[in-house]
């Protein structure tokens, strides 16, 4: 994995890739390296996981379009049975 990252070695403070094990500069042991498979995966394609308060506006959003049509859809389709 070649990516630039703000994780410093606790040694030497060189970049460090996360999930490495051994710094690349000074070869000391890099220990809290409890990293996942889907951080990793989502730190190599820059995607940061949905939060909770993110989740919630993602769905109140798409309620409020399927609401909004559903309004507009009664609005036409009972305007034109009063003709």
């Amino acid at each position: 994995m070649n990516v630039t990252s703000d994780w410093k070695c606790p040694n030497c403070g060189a970049s460090i890739n996360p999930g490495d094990q051994i710094c690349r500069n000074c070869g000391s042991t890099i220990h809290n390296t409890n990293v996942t498979i889907a951080d990793l995966r989502s730190y190599e394609h820059g995607i940061n996981p949905m939060t909770k308060k993110n989740r919630f506006f993602l769905l109140f959003s798409i309620l409020a379009v399927i609401l909004g049509i559903a309004v507009i859809f009664c609005v036409l389709w009972f305007g034109f049975l009063k003709r």
